[in-house]
């Protein structure tokens, strides 16, 4: 049996089991250190937060962002591809309608038969709908890859902070969570949301896992906040282990609140403990 870790993790009370404080939030939350200052002031109002550091080897790291990597370099090279291949017809068609010049793409439906003008109305059809689905669906994943500007894109986090044994890895909620949610008074959204911040900082699930595979329905990574923690460290305004698994929650009352998770903070030790 493998030993058991002598941290806890976080536990999930019942609302109307809140442990109130005049000084402070109810339990489970607390105040944040006040070190964690220059991290907090980066942050939105409107997402949780979670934060560990992530130890897992550099050349599995390396080898999990080929994967996306190469995956998206083929899309717009297929993109590429794509707009050569079908451009001039699309220009084509434009230059037909502007000028009334004749070219291959004009369709002459006063000699032509209804059949065949329904096949090519369908056949234009669908080619404008590929390329609408192209744009709309496929495009924006090689877009928001290199090139994402509202949380920043992981091709500029590699860029910058490189691969390193130990990285700072922030995910930040998607729309599941409500902005504004009244944490403290809403007891059934209270347990929805521990519910799910618990979930994801599943000890085991944390440990099996390097920060670039956390992507997920509930969470996105925040690249732009994983820099700026980074380069506090690199600064010496904060240190590693401000970043451990912590939980960060906007309250309206008591400000930013943590939850810390210590069972899921992924060091070495642990993980070969939890081996043996």
């Amino acid at each position: 049996m493998p030993p058991k870790s002598k941290a806890k993790a976080f536990r999930n009370p019942p609302a109307q089991a809140l442990v109130r404080s005049k000084n402070g939030p109810p339990e489970p939350f607390s105040r944040p250190s006040s070190k964690l200052e220059p991290f907090l002031s980066t942050l939105s109002t409107n997402h949780i937060y979670i934060t560990h550091i992530d130890t897992k080897p550099v050349d599995f790291k390396r080898k999990i962002f080929l994967v996306p990597v190469l995956m998206n370099i083929a899309i717009v090279g297929l993109i590429v591809w794509r707009i050569k291949y079908i451009l001039p017809w699309y220009t084509k068609i434009c230059w037909s309608l502007m000028t009334g010049r004749r070219n291959e793409t004009t369709l002459d439906t006063a000699r032509m038969p209804y059949n065949d003008i329904a096949k090519q109305i369908l056949r234009r059809f669908l080619t404008f709908v590929l390329d609408l689905m192209i744009y709309v669906f496929i495009w924006p994943w090689p877009s928001a890859f290199f090139t994402g500007r509202v949380a920043g894109n992981p091709v500029l986090w590699r860029f910058i902070v490189g691969f390193n044994r130990e990285e700072i890895i922030v995910r930040r909620s998607r729309k599941w969570f409500e902005p504004g949610l009244n944490m403290l008074e809403d007891g059934s959204k209270q347990d929805l949301v521990l519910s799910t911040v618990r979930q994801a900082t599943n000890p085991m699930w944390m440990n099996e896992k390097t920060g670039y595979l956390m992507l997920s329905k509930e969470w996105d990574l925040d690249w732009k906040l994983m820099v700026a923690a980074t380069k506090l460290c690199d600064k010496k305004e904060m240190d590693m282990k401000d970043f451990k698994p912590t939980i960060f929650i906007h309250d309206k009352t008591f400000g930013w609140m943590t939850i810390e998770s210590a069972a899921a903070s992924g060091t070495a030790k642990e993980e070969e403990g939890r081996k043996l």
